[in-house]
C-alpha cells in the first residue's frame, strides 16, 4: 500500500508540473496572438521567441479554454458519483464546537460527522481515502468558539483554509423552525481568479450530486464581497445580510475582484422582458378594453355609443 501511494504520487506532480509548463507556454503564445491581433509591440521578455511562438500559433484552434485542470478535476465524475464529505473537529473539542459541527452537518446533503477522539490527521486521512471519501472537513474552535474551517480534497488536494469569525450558531436563536434538507442552491459572482473560477466550476453548469462550491440553502440571499464570503444559514436573513445567524468566510487566498455581473445579467434580461410585456400590452390596449362613455342627447351615457 505504501509502495502503491509512493507511485500515484510521483505520477501525479508529473503530471502536474507537465500541466504547468504546458500553461505557461499556452500563456506566451496568447500574449504574442493578442499583441498580432491589436498591433501592438510584442513583450520585451518574448521576443526572442516569439517567431517561434507565432508558428505554434498556426496549429492552435479554438476550444478548451475554460479547462482548468485535467489532473485533479474534482468534477469530472460530475452526475455519476455523489461527493462523499467527511465532517470532523480538532482534538478534545468543546460541546460548542460539536454543536458547530452537527449545523455544518446539514449544510453538505449526505454529509457523515466523525468523532476525532485522539487520531492524528494522517490517519484520518487514510482512513478517508480507504472509503471513499471525497472532501474532508476539520473545524477548528479557540475558547468555545469555531475559528477555523479547513477543507480537503481527496486523494490529492487541493486544501483551503477559512476563517470563520462572529459565528451565531441555530443553538443560541430561539423559536427556530427545522432546517430544511434540501438540495441547496448555488450562487457564485465574479470570481475571476483560477481559484475562484475552480470554485465555481460546479455552479456554471455542471451537476455534482449536490453542486459543489458554495452552499447556501433554497431562497436564501448568498452576498458575495471582495476575498469574503458572508453565508447565512438561517431561515430569516434579508438581502441585506441583517440577520443575527451568519457566518462570514475569509477566503485566505488573494483572489480577484468580485462583482455582480451575472446578478446584473439577470436584472437586464427581466428589463427586457417587462418592457416587452408592457409595449405588448398597450398595443392590444385599444382592442382589449370598450370605448368611454359618451354623452347623448335624450338618455343616460352609453358605452360604445357611436
Amino acid at each position: 500500500m505504501l509502495r502503491r501511494e509512493a507511485r500515484l504520487r510521483r505520477e501525479y506532480l508529473y503530471r502536474k508540473a507537465r500541466e504547468d509548463a504546458q500553461r505557461s507556454a499556452q500563456e506566451k503564445k496568447e500574449k504574442v496572438r493578442r499583441a498580432l491581433e491589436e498591433n501592438r509591440l510584442i513583450p520585451t521578455e518574448l521576443r526572442r521567441e516569439a517567431l517561434a511562438l507565432q508558428g505554434s500559433l498556426e496549429f492552435d484552434d479554438a476550444g478548451g479554454e475554460g479547462v482548468t485542470s485535467h489532473v485533479d478535476d474534482e468534477y469530472r465524475w460530475a452526475g455519476v458519483e455523489d461527493p462523499k464529505v467527511m465532517i470532523t473537529t480538532s482534538r478534545d473539542p468543546s460541546s460548542r464546537l460539536k454543536m458547530f459541527a452537527k449545523e455544518l452537518k446539514l449544510v453538505f446533503p449526505g454529509a457523515q460527522r466523525m468523532n476525532r477522539g485522539r487520531h492524528e490527521v494522517g490517519a484520518l486521512v487514510r482512513a478517508c481515502k480507504a472509503n471513499g471519501v471525497t472532501d474532508l472537513l476539520v473545524v477548528h474552535e479557540h475558547r468555545g468558539t469555531p475559528v477555523g474551517l479547513i477543507i480537503s480534497h481527496l486523494p490529492f488536494g487541493p486544501t483551503a483554509y477559512f476563517t470563520l469569525c462572529n459565528v451565531v450558531m441555530r443553538h443560541d436563536i430561539p423559536d427556530l423552525d427545522t432546517v430544511s434538507e434540501a438540495k441547496p442552491h448555488l450562487i457564485t459572482h465574479g470570481f475571476s481568479s483560477r481559484l475562484g473560477k475552480r470554485v465555481s466550476l460546479g455552479a456554471l453548469g455542471k451537476e455534482l450530486g449536490t453542486r459543489p462550491g458554495i452552499c447556501c440553502f433554497p431562497s436564501l440571499y448568498s452576498r458575495f464581497q471582495t476575498s469574503s464570503v458572508t453565508c447565512s444559514l438561517c431561515p430569516k436573513m434579508t438581502a441585506t445580510g441583517s440577520s443575527p445567524l451568519q457566518t462570514r468566510m475569509i477566503i485566505s487566498h488573494s483572489g480577484g475582484s468580485l462583482g455582480f455581473a451575472w446578478a446584473g445579467i439577470l436584472a437586464y434580461v427581466s428589463f427586457i422582458l417587462w418592457l416587452t410585456h408592457s409595449i405588448f400590452q398597450l398595443t392590444l390596449l385599444p382592442h382589449s378594453f370598450p370605448q368611454a362613455p359618451r354623452l347623448q342627447e335624450g338618455g343616460p351615457p352609453q358605452c360604445g355609443a357611436n
